[in-house]
C-alpha cells in the first residue's frame, strides 16, 4: 500500500505501515484472546481485559474466493468488482481473525499456508481507507 491511508475504523491495528499488528483483548482468567478490541469477554463476561497486540504472521485455516459483489447495501463498492479472496487465519495461542487475503492468484492459495499481516486499501463510496488484510509469506518476501 504506497499511501498511508486512515483506517477504516480506530483500534484495528498499531504499528508501522509496512510491519502492522492487529490489536485485540485477552481476558487472563479464561485465556481468550478476541479481535477486534472488545470491552467484555464473550466466555465469561469479565470487563477487565487486557489490549494485546497479535502475532506479525499466523498460517491460513480457510479461505473462500468472493466471485461476485456483496449486497448494497452495506457494500458500495466503486468501479468494476474484481474477485477477491477471503480467510481466517489462525494465530497460534490467540485464535483466528477474519479478513481479505492480498496475494497475486487466489486460485494459488492453500489451507496451512503461512501468512504475514498487512495493510490493504478498502475503496468504498467514501473514499480510500486502510483495513487489515493478509498476503502469503511467500509473496512477502518471508
Amino acid at each position: 500500500m504506497p499511501d498511508v491511508l486512515a483506517p477504516l475504523a480506530a483500534h484495528l491495528f498499531t504499528g508501522e505501515p509496512d510491519a502492522p499488528r492487529l490489536l485485540g483483548s485477552r481476558c487472563a482468567p479464561c485465556d481468550v484472546t478476541t479481535f477486534p478490541v472488545q470491552s467484555t469477554c464473550p466466555r465469561c463476561g469479565r470487563g477487565d481485559l487486557l489490549e494485546t497486540e497479535y502475532r506479525e504472521t499466523g498460517t491460513l485455516w480457510t479461505f473462500t474466493i468472493q466471485n461476485f459483489p456483496p449486497k448494497s447495501p452495506p457494500y458500495a463498492g466503486v468501479g468494476e468488482f474484481i474477485p477477491y479472496a477471503v480467510g481466517y487465519v489462525e494465530f497460534a495461542g490467540q485464535g483466528l481473525v477474519e479478513g481479505r487475503i492480498d496475494c497475486a492468484d487466489p486460485e494459488s492459495l492453500a489451507i496451512g499456508m503461512p501468512m504475514r499481516v498487512r495493510l490493504c486499501a478498502f475503496e468504498s463510496a467514501g473514499g480510500a481507507r486502510s483495513i487489515h488484510c493478509f498476503r502469503p509469506l511467500a509473496e512477502d518476501g518471508g
